[in-house]
């Protein structure tokens, strides 16, 4: 049945349908240090329905998010990174 692990969100116990998770692609341009960079990913991670954020070796600018689908949004991701000062747009998913 999956992941059956409850995320606090709230002062509620959400139940993470783990069937419905993507994978968004987003393209950040003023995180050049490492220090924004693992800020950022770690706002993303404490971000309601955000399952794992990483930035790509091969290429820096490019953020890896997965998130379940009934939770958050790709929009509201980019929503999240824009609210930190950071320049971003969603490439893929």
């Amino acid at each position: 049945m999956g992941i059956q692990q409850a995320i606090k969100t709230n002062d509620h116990n959400i139940q993470p349908d783990t069937s419905k998770t993507c994978m968004s692609i987003i393209w950040v341009k003023n995180a050049s240090n490492e220090l924004d960079k693992m800020r950022l990913i770690q706002s993303l991670k404490k971000m309601t329905g955000v399952c794992d954020a990483s930035f790509t070796r091969e290429k820096p600018a490019i953020v890896m998010v997965n998130y379940w689908v009934n939770q958050t949004s790709a929009a509201k991701l980019v929503e999240g990174i824009s609210g930190l000062g950071i320049f971003a747009r969603r490439v893929g998913c």
